[in-house]
């Protein structure tokens, strides 16, 4: 099956990063194709990664293993990148979507609409996942024809630093692509209650939760005093929240949702929530 994910940002550090690098990962170990969006500008240098797509002067080129796996693409979007909360990112303008002008989020999300689909005319993906309720469902369906299915995965930042402190601004945004979306995927109960509470309609939807766990072998020893005295305690790893999630991998278990036809669109080993249609 071909794949194609939208992230944009990172494929290395915290949060949802991590959870895509071991999303993609755990794809290709099935045996499928991926083509990912992201702006990691190394992500060449990771193993997992066959191939990357850049744009010059307008021109998609594609560098590395032709029948590979993974392909990472990096859409051409200036030198502002939006974030949901203040970061450094080497080689881009960190910004706030807050604090973004008008003009600035439209060439962010038409950018990245113009990559999308060119990407996808290129490779025909079968099925898609965008992440973050803010830009990725808007720019993905804006981008795919309805004959591409795509679930959302929901992350807590673009609810919390984004949505929560400007919805009139934002609220239409996501409303508008996240409703479509074939299945809305969240890592707990509080980020379905969080979602529910901006988008009630999404409780009648195929709204799933997935069972994360951390991959032990993956992580590096903490510099942090635990417990059980020093280095990273089996307890400290079972906490995927807060600093350890810069060390922490969710479960491969998440590559169900693309595996499983199309309409059905959602993990499996998940478990659905409390009034949501499965």
């Amino acid at each position: 099956m071909r794949i194609l994910i939208f992230h944009g940002y990172l494929l290395r550090g915290t949060g949802s990063n991590i959870y895509n690098a071991s999303l993609i990962e755990a794809l290709a170990s099935l045996g499928h194709e991926v083509h990912i969006l992201c702006q990691d500008r190394s992500a060449a240098e990771l193993p997992l990664v066959g191939a990357t797509g850049r744009w010059e002067d307008g021109e998609l080129l594609v560098d590395g293993d032709p029948g590979a796996r993974i392909t990472a693409y990096l859409p051409d979007i200036g030198r502002v990148l939006p974030v949901y909360v203040a970061d450094q990112y080497e080689g881009f303008d960190a910004k706030r979507f807050l604090d973004l002008t008008d003009a600035e989020l439209g060439h962010y999300i038409d950018s990245n609409v113009r990559a999308v689909r060119e990407v996808a005319q290129r490779v025909r993906p079968d099925i898609a996942l965008a992440n973050h309720a803010l830009m990725g469902p808007v720019i993905l369906a804006r981008a795919l024809t309805d004959e591409v299915p795509y679930a959302v995965k929901i992350h807590g930042s673009a609810l919390e630093y984004t949505l929560r402190p400007d919805p009139e601004r934002f609220l239409p945004y996501a409303r508008e692509r996240v409703n479509g979306a074939r299945g809305v995927l969240v890592g707990s109960r509080h980020m379905a209650e969080v979602l529910w509470e901006f988008l009630p309609e999404t409780r009648d939807r195929s709204c799933r939760e997935l069972l994360h766990r951390v991959l032990h072998a993956a992580l590096e020893p903490s510099r942090r005093r635990s417990r059980r005295g020093k280095g990273c305690s089996r307890s400290a790893t079972s906490d995927v929240h807060g600093d350890s999630a810069r060390w922490c991998a969710p479960a491969p278990t998440a590559a169900g949702v693309l595996t499983r036809r199309p309409a059905a669109c959602r993990f499996s080993r998940s478990r659905p929530l409390t009034g949501a249609i499965a």
